[in-house]
């Protein structure tokens, strides 16, 4: 029997790490800062859909991400915290003294990408 929970604790660790069996993950969608159509030949998609994931008020980027800007809002719409974030950094720490819903948008030049969160 101890054979068999170790070994089910082995494989979930190594499928992704510690912070992926106890984090929740936060769905992302995209959308454009600017809608006018892009320059000939220069693509407005984005190039990689991030990957994050929230454990309390740790946020975890589990993917590569570019340079953007991380803003919150609270549920009136009104901007409750803002931060850039390099993409050489992996996880940011929220201040503990937001709590509620939010609505998480990571900024880049010409898209954003959002979705909900509880703290």
């Amino acid at each position: 029997m101890k054979k068999k929970l170790l070994m089910v604790l082995l494989f979930t660790f190594t499928l992704g790490g510690v912070n992926s069996v106890f984090a929740a993950p936060v769905v992302l969608h995209v959308d454009y800062v600017d809608p006018l159509p892009g320059i000939p030949g220069q693509s407005k998609d984005p190039t990689i859909l991030p990957v994050v994931s929230l454990d309390g008020n740790v946020l975890t980027f589990e993917s590569a991400h570019e340079d953007f800007t991380l803003c919150l809002f609270d549920e009136e719409n009104n901007e409750v915290y803002s931060v850039f974030v390099p993409s050489s950094v992996s996880v940011v720490v929220l201040p503990a003294t937001l709590t509620g819903n939010f609505k998480l948008m990571l900024v880049a030049d010409t898209y954003y990408y959002y979705g909900y969160i509880s703290l």
